[in-house]
This record gives C-alpha cells, sequence and structure tokens, in this order.
C-alpha cells in the first residue's frame, strides 16, 4: 500500500508502505525509512527501531531506543514510525518513503478524519 499525497500540519512529506516479505530498495532519488517496535510484556518498556536506506541500498542512518513507556504495540509502532519520519527530516534525508509492518497503524495514518485516540498525538 502506498500514498504518495503530501502531508500538511508541519510533517515531513513522505509516503507510506506496508511491508512485503524482502526487503527492496526505494525508487531512484528516495530514501526508504524502515521502522519497527517491540512491547516488552513484563514491565513498561518499549524498544523502537529506524533504518534510512537509499536507493542504493546503502544504509544512511540507523538508531534505536528503549523507552520506559507502557505503550500498547500500536502506539509503540506509531512512535517508531514518527521517529523515523523526525531522523529523516532532521537528517535531510528526503523524500522518503516509510516502511512498517504495522497495517492498523498505516491505516490512520492514511485515514483523511481526526483520530481520537492516544495514538492520534503521535500521528
Amino acid at each position: 500500500m502506498e500514498n504518495n499525497s503530501s502531508s500538511s500540519g508541519g510533517r515531513p512529506s513522505s509516503a507510506v508502505v506496508l511491508r512485503s516479505h524482502s526487503w527492496r530498495p526505494p525508487d531512484d532519488n528516495l530514501y526508504k525509512i524502515n521502522c519497527d517496535a517491540a512491547v516488552c510484556s513484563q514491565g513498561n518498556r518499549v524498544g523502537i527501531g529506524v533504518i534510512i536506506g537509499d536507493s542504493n541500498g546503502a544504509v544512511m542512518l540507523s538508531a534505536s531506543k528503549t523507552i520506559e513507556a507502557g505503550y500498547s504495540p500500536s502506539l509503540a509502532e506509531a512512535f517508531a514510525i514518527h521517529t523515523g519520519m523526525q531522523l529523516a527530516a532532521d537528517s535531510e534525508l528526503l523524500p522518503a518513503i516509510v516502511e512498517s509492518y504495522s497495517l492498523s497503524v498505516i491505516n490512520l495514518i492514511l485515514a483523511e478524519s481526526p483520530i481520537r485516540f492516544k495514538i492520534g498525538l503521535i500521528i
């Protein structure tokens, strides 16, 4: 699934792609932001990871972070996507597409109606 429309509200311009089974580099002149999150089943910890690659498959930036928070899996995935987009913008690695396994979060990002959940604060 891909959306090539520009975002608004000060968010970096990017597209969102649901991950397939094998990684493919983005088209020329694009970067790909791969994001993932893991929620600890015991305790209030979340791990997020971000890798940004170019059209040649080279890793341009990678980051990981552990957060002391009781996020749901969807909220953790949304935070990982937000972090990846912010890192890409801060590092001038745009335009970019975002790749994530979380279909529910992707659908919320692509939705045109306001989000009335905690996750809406991140998206």
